[in-house]
């Protein structure tokens, strides 16, 4: 399960991410996957439900935005220090 082998980190239990798509048939959101040097990167998730061949599928988007987040994280800390 890629969840587990990424270490994910929900904003929101995947049981209600689940329950998400079933109602409205889409998520969007963000995770926090662990890469293999351990580093937490933080990835803009949309998921969104499918039908294949008869079967309901869950098909996945991942985009990485991790030095976006810091990047804004920075510009916040940066107002901070300069309204100090």
């Amino acid at each position: 399960h890629v969840h587990a082998l990424l270490r994910t980190r929900e904003p929101i239990p995947l049981a209600d991410v689940l329950a998400d798509i079933e109602a409205a048939g889409e998520w969007t959101g963000e995770f926090h996957h662990t890469d293999k040097q351990g580093r937490v990167r933080i990835v803009e998730s949309r998921q969104q439900a499918i039908r294949m061949n008869g079967e309901r599928l869950i098909l996945e988007s991942h985009r990485d935005i991790t030095e976006r987040k810091r990047a804004e994280e920075a510009l916040r800390e940066a107002d901070r220090r300069k309204d100090d």
